[in-house]
């Protein structure tokens, strides 16, 4: 089984640290973006079932897996708090530092859009599809990494299709 399919099927908390631990040493400010994460994460599932905090540590695995620094796998970690929880991105600068702050507000997408922003756009999610990946790009232009891990997040989406209804996937 390729490292891709191991990803692809785990689905508990402890395989997903496990795996990630067998990629990089889990530092003490990876573990308290785990322990974060895993809190503001807390009692929310995937279409599959599985726990939520399951995705943000196998995007971790992967951005690991490609050798993303600890900066990197922290982002990982974060990157669907301050979009899915009542987390901020101030809570991520004051607890992380702002050089990880500034890498989880690249990946967050945009999801309120004025009305000039719009335009004559009759599809509102396009729109802010469109605005998110323009956020990113731009972010990627200061720091590639705001897109590897955007690409690994996209990866492990795919790698879990299946859990998705047919015209979903």
């Amino acid at each position: 089984m390729s490292f891709f399919e191991k990803v692809g099927v785990v689905d508990s908390v402890d395989s997903a640290i496990n795996k990630l631990q067998s990629l990089t040493p889990l530092t003490p400010k990876i573990q308290q973006a785990i322990q974060c994460a895993s809190e503001y994460h807390q009692g929310q599932l995937r279409k599959s079932g599985i726990p939520y905090i399951v995705h943000p540590i196998c995007v971790a695995c992967i951005v690991a897996f490609y050798g993303g620094d600890e900066t990197m796998i922290c982002a990982a970690l974060l990157h669907d708090a301050v979009e899915d929880t009542h987390c901020t991105i101030e809570d991520v600068g004051q607890g992380f530092g702002w050089e990880i702050a500034h890498l989880v507000d690249a990946l967050t997408k945009i999801v309120e859009i004025r009305e000039e922003e719009i335009g004559n756009a009759s599809n509102e999610k396009l729109v802010a599809s469109a605005l998110s990946f323009r956020k990113i790009l731009l972010a990627s232009i200061k720091d590639i990494r705001a897109f590897v891990i955007k690409i690994c997040d996209r990866l492990h989406n795919m790698l879990t299709l299946d859990a998705l209804p047919h015209h979903k996937q």
